[in-house]
């Protein structure tokens, strides 16, 4: 199986507000649909199987191992796997357990020798739940219908 470092903002994935400290991450904002999905060459359907923390590049970091089981766009197929490390305050500011058995649509932006990393912190990870990718509050951006059958959400 593949496998892919990407990395993010645990709060985006969690579902909470970030803390009010800065951020140590600048991420775009997309104002609408076609712009978000253009932005990402890798848009997959993942659960997160487990989750640990460790120090990188001086910072903390959740890490986290996801199983693909849709891809909407980008060069994986489901059964691959996707390490995820989410770096920062971010880190601290939700329980990395949170995150484990839980399913996520993840935007991501792919690099040839460096982790790939959400598109943005608020945009890049739509929850899944009941059948439907759950944006979270501070993203008004829905996905489109053909990325969202093609990851067999409505």
């Amino acid at each position: 199986m593949r496998r892919i470092l990407a990395a993010g903002l645990i709060a985006v994935l969690a579902g909470c507000t970030p803390p009010t400290a800065q951020s140590i991450i600048d991420y775009p904002y997309y104002a609408d649909t076609a712009a978000l999905e253009k932005a990402a060459p890798l848009i997959v359907r993942a659960r997160v199987d487990e989750t640990g923390e460790q120090d990188r590049h001086g910072l903390r970091t959740t890490l986290g191992t996801a199983t693909v089981t849709a891809v909407a766009k980008g060069d994986v197929a489901p059964g691959d796997t996707v390490d995820i490390a989410f770096y920062g305050p971010a880190a601290d500011a939700t329980p990395s357990t949170d995150l484990a058995g839980a399913e996520w649509v993840l935007l991501l932006e792919t690099f040839p020798a460096d982790p790939a990393v959400l598109i943005s912190g608020t945009q890049g990870a739509y929850a899944v739940r009941d059948g439907r990718a759950v944006r979270g509050g501070d993203n008004p951006v829905e996905l489109s219908p053909a990325t969202l059958r093609a990851l067999g959400l409505r």
